[in-house]
């Protein structure tokens, strides 16, 4: 379907280790610059997340199609191939088989007809769960994808680039810090707190 449109959905998943950085898991990149010649993201400027998101990429010779949102180039990202070691926590470049960042994650194409005129447009996301509700209120995925889709049905006027009066900067937790706050709020504080509470009923029976 895609490589029609001059675009290719890639039997991968996209690592991006500045990501962990962030915040963030490696398999979730973090998006912050855009193609800025485009109509979609030409002034826009919010964070943006690709969870497990496959690679994307323009075929070689095809000049309708570009990309408009990529990861940082390599070593810091890749689009890994062997997926069970992704699975395993175990993914590491490989020169042979992984592609180098940086690394396409959405792209947008356009196919001409007989009469020389746009004939439709397309867009092919990386990720299947760009739009999920765990990552609404968390970046700028909802306003990318509702610009997307006004420039799909060419309707540029609907475009807006940044959500008026937003100045929050929401935190992605990584399984690290969800293990942190598990040992504290879940065995930490609550041994504390029986500990301090024997302490003080021996120490009330001796007086």
């Amino acid at each position: 379907l895609a490589e029609p449109y001059g675009l290719k959905l890639g039997k991968d998943v996209v690592i991006d280790r500045l990501s962990t950085v962030q915040g963030s898991e490696a398999t979730i990149p973090i998006v912050n610059a855009y193609e800025s010649n485009h109509p979609i993201t030409e002034d826009f400027n919010l964070r943006t997340v690709f969870p497990l998101s496959s690679s994307v990429s323009v075929i070689e010779g095809n000049d309708a199609a570009t990309l408009i949102a990529s990861t940082t180039s390599f070593p810091g990202s890749w689009a890994e191939t062997d997926l069970k070691g992704v699975s395993s926590g175990k993914a590491e470049f490989n020169e042979s088989s992984d592609k180098k960042g940086p690394v396409g994650l959405l792209g947008i194409g356009e196919k001409v007809g007989e009469n020389g005129n746009t004939d439709s447009r397309f867009v092919l996301l990386g990720s299947s769960s760009f739009l999920i509700n765990a990552y609404a209120a968390q970046s700028g995925n909802p306003m990318l994808f509702l610009n997307t889709v006004s420039w799909m049905v060419n309707d540029g006027g609907i475009i807006s680039f940044n959500r008026p009066g937003l100045e929050e900067y929401p935190v992605i937790l990584s399984s690290q810090h969800l293990q942190m706050i598990f040992f504290i709020a879940i065995l930490l504080v609550p041994i504390v707190f029986f500990g301090s509470a024997i302490f003080i009923y021996r120490r009330r029976r001796l007086l």
